[in-house]
């Protein structure tokens, strides 16, 4: 539950484009948090990807042999407490297919876009050109339809 409230209260700070569907969604999220509900798992699902994002744009290009660990050790934690069963089980076999690219910025950002995009894949949504969305990615400033959450 203090997760949930974490991402919620970070996207209303994220740097990415909201729309207004998100915006609404958002402030329902966060009414019904705050009235002793839980959020749905499309609010939690659009909060957290919203989150991974802009931590991969203020991601170091050059992280140190220390930050690789701590976001490798983050996105095992994601895998092992997300709220989603199902999901934190894709998640797990994901990064177990798939290490975490935690080399530099880029990376991070192209590993979070792949992953995106195989949770859309399993959902029927669309997929996103990762290599398009690449410098709005990794700078946090999305103003592609492609890269709206």
């Amino acid at each position: 539950m203090i997760l949930v409230v974490f991402l919620l209260l970070l996207t209303a700070s994220t740097t990415l484009t909201l729309t207004s569907a998100n915006a609404t969604a958002y402030t329902n999220a966060r009414t019904n948090i705050l009235s002793g509900g839980n959020p749905s798992i499309e609010a939690v699902g659009r909060s957290s990807w919203q989150l991974l994002h802009t931590m991969a744009a203020n991601y170091p290009e050059r992280p140190s042999r220390e930050q690789k660990d701590k976001m490798v050790r983050f996105i095992d934690s994601m895998s092992e407490f997300y709220p989603c069963e199902k999901c934190a089980a894709h998640l797990r076999q994901y990064i177990k297919e798939n290490p975490p690219g935690v080399s530099s910025k880029t990376s991070l950002a192209m590993w979070f876009c792949h992953l995106h995009n195989s949770v859309n894949g399993k959902l029927g949504k669309s997929l996103f050109d990762c290599e398009i969305t690449k410098d709005e990615l990794t700078s946090g400033k999305c103003s592609s339809d492609q890269c709206k959450i």
